[in-house]
């Protein structure tokens, strides 16, 4: 499980929070605004952890699986340095790799509601860094639009800044996978859940998710 801007430290919920919801190894950026949460029955290795970014590796049915979960910046020029790490991420670590997050970002003016036009530049190097290594935009089910600024009348707007980018090998090694929104509750960003289910007979699903 992912938590973005969670907004208490992560020592200041007990223990037994954390084995009750079976949820027994946490690792937090140095700003406390990503925690990357799992149970013993993964064995976690961190890639990365710089600011905006968690990439780690798991292994699964044999395989070494690539995910990182991103939280960026809301300047354009800030998030240049996110690109060229998740860049070296792919480069450095082939195989079936996933991105998902808050990436502040949007591909173009389709993906928001109400406000400016979207700053041409920002949408662009966003394209071109996805386009570039071949990535895969997951379908997000549910809500269209993942933030929403809570304002009314002509102060409204809307965007999906939150989604799923994978890469080729991503796809190619499950049979099934999902990604979706859930009830948004007191945030102004809607929960996402992916489901995956391997290419084996054995049934064995599993679920992530990003708060």
């Amino acid at each position: 499980m992912f938590l973005v801007e969670p907004l208490v430290v992560h020592h200041t919920i007990p223990t037994w929070y954390w084995q009750k919801v079976n949820l027994q190894h946490c690792v937090t950026n140095d700003r406390n605004s990503i925690w990357c949460l799992w149970n013993s029955q993964h064995h976690v290795s961190i890639l990365l952890n710089k600011g905006p970014c968690i990439a780690f590796s798991f292994m699964y049915e044999g395989s070494l699986i690539y995910t990182a979960v991103v939280y960026a910046s809301t300047r354009y020029t800030n998030r240049r340095e996110l690109w060229s790490d998740l860049t070296k991420l792919l480069k450095d670590f082939p195989g079936p790799c996933m991105f998902v997050g808050d990436y502040n970002s949007i591909l173009g003016a389709h993906e928001r509601v109400g406000g400016r036009i979207p700053l041409h530049v920002a949408c662009y190097e966003f394209r071109e860094w996805s386009n570039m290594h071949a990535l895969i935009h997951i379908e997000t089910n549910g809500a269209q639009f993942t933030w929403i600024n809570r304002r009314e009348g002509g102060a409204f707007m809307a965007q999906r800044l939150d989604r799923a980018i994978c890469n080729e090998e991503w796809i190619d090694y499950w049979s099934i996978f999902s990604c979706n929104t859930l009830v948004k509750c007191y945030s102004d960003h809607f929960p996402l859940l992916l489901t995956l289910h391997k290419k084996k007979p054995c049934h064995n699903h599993t679920q992530i998710q990003i708060f």
